[in-house]
């Protein structure tokens, strides 16, 4: 309408002969008659208005932008492939779906290039499945590196980044002198290589971190990266016996030597280079086992008994007196005296036994009885008229020949022959 006057009313002479013009929407020209504007969203072809339309055929793989097929400004837009989430006002875009990207006006699958596998390396999870525009390149990244990138590439457990290659780790540096490697500490180094280390003494000093180095039982880590044989120190303990294997597989490094009791009983098993005072010594220092020896002033006229001077089992004994003959030793029981044949246990010491009280007058001793008596002191004694009589008994005495024996209560002697009539008392013979 031109001033509210429709373009089909008022024509002007001049203009009755003028053809009817298609206009797009909203281009309605002041002053020219016969103008007929298309309906929104259409376009003028052949002087009539067509709706416009995309042109071309719909893209694979891909997504048409919202309402991008609807309310076209002009026509002549045909498809368009763009990158995934890149929509814009612009008509009839297809954004291609997440692992797909523009070529040419197609969207194509997006792949990993190359698509094999670096040496010593494993993929990061699903990273060849839904690659963004501009993630295909083949990129490495170190043990337990992956990002959100695409197409990585982790080395291996046990390789690192060298280069752009993933090479083997390695334990590096000077391997500790008699030192053994913790469990496994070679194998699977996470992060390239690792400087050696020595830790300490046993495995219990490994900890999780690789190429770790301890000294093994009998060594200890004299240095940074030593271990020295552990050893005995300290004087070897004067008449000592070492507890047995003591001075091999010192578990905490270097021992003083040391004497800990008598016997090998008194041998400990938690520790090591320890010595014992052995049978017949006892301690008496760290350093000094002392032969042990009966002591105190040795019974007069007294035996030991057989051996108890030797081998004293815990120290020094003092000697006892322990009776009369062999038989009262004790098993067992050292530095015990005993008093011998002819002599009787007399308080500390041992006395000579004899024979006691008067000795009869016209006899004769029995053959050796005045010696080795075996129980102490007897009293002398007429036992009869010859030598038959005697007995095992000591002290005994008989009669000499025309001296026959005399018996009275408590009182035996020789007396003369008897006169016819005459009578003899008790006592001195007449």
């Amino acid at each position: 309408m031109d001033g509210g006057v429709r373009d089909d009313e008022q024509i002007p002479d001049a203009q009755h002969l003028i053809s009817k013009l298609a206009v797009l929407n909203g281009a309605c020209t002041l002053g020219r008659k016969c103008e007929w504007q298309c309906p929104p969203w259409n376009h003028i072809s052949a002087n009539n208005c067509i709706l416009s339309t995309c042109g071309g055929s719909p893209i694979a793989n891909a997504t048409l932008c919202a309402s991008d097929d609807i309310q076209l400004p002009s026509g002549g837009i045909n498809y368009t492939a763009i990158p995934t989430g890149t929509c814009s006002a612009t008509k009839c875009e297809y954004q291609c779906w997440l692992g797909y990207h523009v070529s040419g006006n197609s969207c194509v699958l997006s792949e990993c290039s190359p698509s094999s596998a670096p040496i010593n390396t494993t993929m990061c999870a699903s990273d060849n499945v839904w690659i963004p525009d501009g993630e295909t390149a083949q990129v490495i990244v170190e043990t337990n590196a992956c990002t959100a990138r695409k197409c990585e590439w982790y080395c291996n457990l046990g390789y690192h980044l060298s280069g752009g290659i993933c090479i083997l780790s390695n334990c590096t540096g000077t391997v500790p002198t008699n030192a053994t490697m913790c469990a496994n500490d070679n194998l699977d180094l996470p992060s390239g290589d690792v400087p050696r280390t020595l830790v300490g003494i046993g495995t219990g000093s490994c900890t999780a971190t690789k190429c770790e180095y301890y000294c093994p039982l009998g060594y200890w880590n004299s240095g940074p990266t030593t271990c020295s044989l552990a050893v005995c120190t300290g004087t070897v303990p004067t008449n000592a016996t070492m507890c047995t294997n003591d001075n091999v597989s010192l578990p905490n490094g270097n021992e003083i030597r040391t004497v800990v009791g008598n016997g090998s009983g008194s041998c400990t098993t938690t520790a090591k280079c320890e010595y014992y005072c052995p049978l017949g010594y006892y301690r008496t220092s760290a350093t000094m086992c002392t032969l042990a020896v009966c002591t105190g002033t040795v019974p007069a006229n007294g035996t030991l008994c057989t051996n108890d001077d030797i081998n004293l089992p815990s120290g020094n004994v003092a000697r006892t007196l322990v009776g009369t003959g062999s038989s009262t030793c004790t098993a067992g029981t050292y530095c015990e005296y005993y008093c011998p044949l002819g002599y009787y246990k007399n308080g500390a010491v041992c006395t000579l036994a004899v024979c006691t009280g008067t000795t009869p007058l016209r006899a004769t001793m029995c053959a050796n009885d005045n010696i080795n008596l075996p129980n102490g002191n007897l009293p002398k004694i007429v036992v009869g008229n010859a030598s038959s009589a005697c007995t095992s008994i000591k002290c005994q005495w008989y009669c000499n020949s025309g001296w026959p024996m005399k018996s009275c209560s408590g009182c035996n002697m020789c007396c003369p022959a008897n006169s016819t009539g005459h009578v003899y008392t008790c006592g001195a013979c007449p």
